[in-house]
């Protein structure tokens, strides 16, 4: 086991340089926040230090401790430091707290699996691999433990059968509706909804696309007056498909609009973006679904969103009903653990991937083993 502390002026730089030496898999001991320089108090500068072990046996309450011995400074006189010069302080100590905690979490995995120390290395590699992928540490522990129930001593000792079997497991867990069905003379309503900038319109002309390829009769409705821009991108693609475009303004024009595409087979409806967070304009989105009843309703997220992102769009728009999930730009996510915790609830199915710009090669129906083994890094999206 080693053990070094680190000292720098930034939280992140010396976090970096903890990860340098020791790696993710590094536990971390203590944190301390103190001043050095100035004069009487005055024009000191602010110094961070973290003590670090490359051990991940190490129960996981110290990293925890860490976390609340970090935050003491903030307990000190406000006497140390002119008044402005203070208020500065505490939102930087606030912003280090909350990167403790996130670095915690990642880090110390063995929190939620007190047992990690006496797993098999290759396990604990697995462990270490999903953090990596920033992956929860409860959904991590989870998957660690039922594999670890399912393996043999000899399997538990192989790295490539214990990978094997994580990526089995995260497959299992995934649930997914497969491509959207469409019949000819049977028409089918589907809307998208989602936050803004997930990229909703490129995926409605995606889906448009592959409809049309397949020689179906496609519509489109767009109820985003919002954004000019986002009507004449939709407009262009309708063009070029030659498919109708309607765009309607109320529940009612949604209603009216969908009863003259009665003849379509198939009516992809594009939705404002809206802000998880605006209450008024989720209870317009929910009016205009109730108006027009689609068949089928697809939450579409960014791969790009942190995990609480996720985890806050998932229950602002539960007040709209939906059962189905389309994830977006898998391309530009830099990790894909956060997706996973949104998947392994259940209560959504995976309907389709994008991995890219391009209309309309970008976009594939999920599949719970490509989902498994992008997220262990077994495969790229572009593979």
């Amino acid at each position: 086991m080693r053990v070094k502390t680190f000292v720098g002026r930034d939280f992140r730089e010396v976090l970096s340089s903890v990860k340098n030496e020791f790696g993710r898999s590094a536990v971390i001991l203590h944190t301390r926040c103190f001043k050095t320089g100035g004069i009487l108090g005055f024009w000191a500068r602010n110094m961070v230090e973290i003590t670090a072990s490359d051990d991940v046996r190490i129960p996981p309450r110290l990293g925890l401790v860490a976390a609340a011995e970090f935050a003491a400074p903030s307990a000190r006189p406000a006497a140390e430091a002119p008044a402005p010069a203070r208020s500065r302080e505490l939102t930087e100590i606030a912003e280090q707290v909350r990167a403790v905690r996130e670095m915690v979490e990642r880090l110390a995995s063995a929190r939620d699996l007190p047992e990690s120390y006496d797993l098999p290395e290759s396990l604990r590699s697995a462990l270490a691999e999903l953090m990596n992928a920033e992956v929860s540490s409860r959904s991590a522990a989870e998957l660690v433990r039922a594999v670890n129930g399912s393996l043999t001593g000899d399997e538990s000792a192989d790295p490539q059968k214990v990978r094997s079997r994580l990526t089995a497991e995260i497959a299992r867990r995934i649930r997914v509706s497969g491509p959207i069905g469409v019949s000819r003379g049977q028409r089918r309503v589907l809307a998208l909804i989602g936050p803004t900038g997930v990229g909703k319109t490129t995926t409605i002309a995606k889906l448009a696309a592959a409809f049309k390829f397949q020689n179906l009769d496609v519509g489109l409705v767009t109820m985003d007056s919002y954004r000019i821009a986002a009507v004449d991108q939709l407009r262009t693609y309708a063009e070029i498909l030659d498919v109708p475009l309607n765009v309607v303004l109320t529940p009612a024009e949604f209603a009216s609009s969908l009863q003259k595409m009665r003849s379509k087979d198939v009516v992809l409806v594009d939705t404002a973006g809206r802000s998880q967070r605006d209450r008024l304009k989720m209870s317009e989105l929910r009016a205009f679904i109730e108006a027009g009843r689609p068949d089928e309703v697809h939450l579409v997220v960014s791969a790009t969103t942190t995990r609480s992102g996720l985890a806050e769009v998932i229950e602002r728009f539960s007040t709209v009903l939906h059962d189905r999930l389309i994830l977006t730009k898998l391309d530009e996510a830099p990790a894909l653990g956060p997706v996973l915790d949104l998947l392994l609830p259940g209560n959504l199915a995976l309907s389709y991937m994008t991995t890219g710009q391009r209309v309309p090669d970008d976009i594939e129906p999920a599949e719970p083993q490509r989902v498994a083994r992008l997220i262990m890094g077994v495969e790229t999206v572009h593979e």
